[in-house]
């Protein structure tokens, strides 16, 4: 890589030194380079100027709007392949727990007094709410 800015860096020297020579020698004989070709010269780098100040920006913009919105299309497929695995995942894991966790029975088909117990105290719980705050009526 230094090896090719070196290179480059002396071509461009040698350029501008000739330009350099080749205007003093205009400024010293009075004649000019390619006198008859310049006007088709400067048309040409006029064009080629035109075209980057206006066309490539334009290029660069509508360019720029493609990638983005591909982008965007490629960002959306992708998460909903992502849910899309999340969501098999999770139904093969509810399937493997529903299939593997047995709840155990009861014999008499009751249930535990642990439970009873629980469901005593929410009875109890709701009764002294609804003394405490009646409902409201309009």
């Amino acid at each position: 890589m230094v090896f090719f800015l070196t290179i480059v860096l002396v071509l461009s020297c040698a350029g501008m030194a000739g330009l350099l020579y080749a205007k003093h020698w205009e400024l010293s004989t009075g004649r000019m380079l390619f006198e008859k070709k310049r006007p088709q010269i400067e048309i040409f780098f006029h064009r080629i100027s035109r075209a980057f100040e206006t066309y490539l920006p334009a290029l660069i913009k509508e360019y720029s709007r493609r990638a983005l919105r591909w982008l965007r299309g490629s960002a959306r497929t992708g998460l909903a392949h992502a849910l899309l695995a999340v969501e098999e995942w999770l139904e093969r894991t509810l399937h493997a727990l529903r299939h593997r966790v047995v709840p155990p029975q009861d014999a008499t088909g009751q249930a535990s007094a642990f439970l009873r117990e629980v469901a005593e105290h929410k009875k109890r719980l709701s009764r002294r709410i609804r003394k405490e705050f009646p409902p409201f009526e309009e």
